[in-house]
């Protein structure tokens, strides 16, 4: 005698099968494009450094450099992954 179960053989549903590789599928289709960017904005944002320090750094463009400082260890976080094989 068999047993008709309506699981897979992980246990879950069918259709929470689905939905996890649905939105896996999701993820992949955003985190892409995001972690190109981040991994981008992250080779780019050193020659902002050096503009700065070319041109000199004036007590006001210090939390500029603080906020390009930020970015950058975001952009370095999340754009590593980026391309990995």
């Amino acid at each position: 005698m068999s047993n008709a179960s309506s699981s897979v053989e992980g246990g879950s549903p069918p259709s929470v099968v689905d939905a996890r590789f649905l939105l896996a599928g999701a993820a992949r289709l955003v985190l892409f494009p995001l972690r190109f960017l981040a991994f981008w904005t992250a080779v780019a944002i050193p020659l902002c450094y050096l503009y700065l320090l070319v041109r000199g750094l004036a007590a006001q463009q210090f939390a500029r450099l603080g906020l390009l400082v930020a970015v950058h260890a975001v952009a370095l976080l999340v754009g590593h992954g980026h391309k990995r094989s």
